[in-house]
């Protein structure tokens, strides 16, 4: 679980870096900077899974919650399963 949580590391820092590009001052912007402004801001820079689901933070938790949920309903079967017997 901890490599997922530090692959979606890679996602997290992306978005980090556009806040130092938007206080580029005038006299250094260029087309190089507004490139890189509008490929941090539409693309998705994160590891993926041959493009069907990236892994990112939301990702991460999503898959945390759902493992969760599933040992709490096998553990509430077993229960139920030693009861009966």
């Amino acid at each position: 679980m901890a490599v997922v949580f530090f692959t979606s590391e890679v996602n997290t820092t992306s978005r980090t870096a556009i806040t130092f590009l938007y206080k580029v001052s005038s006299r250094d912007f260029c087309t190089e900077v507004q490139r890189l402004i509008d490929l941090s801001h539409y693309d998705e820079v994160a590891l993926s899974g041959l493009r069907f689901f990236y892994v990112t933070r939301e990702f991460a938790l999503s898959v945390v919650g759902t493992i969760i949920t599933y040992e709490l309903v096998l553990l509430q079967f077993h229960s139920d399963f030693i009861q009966s017997l």
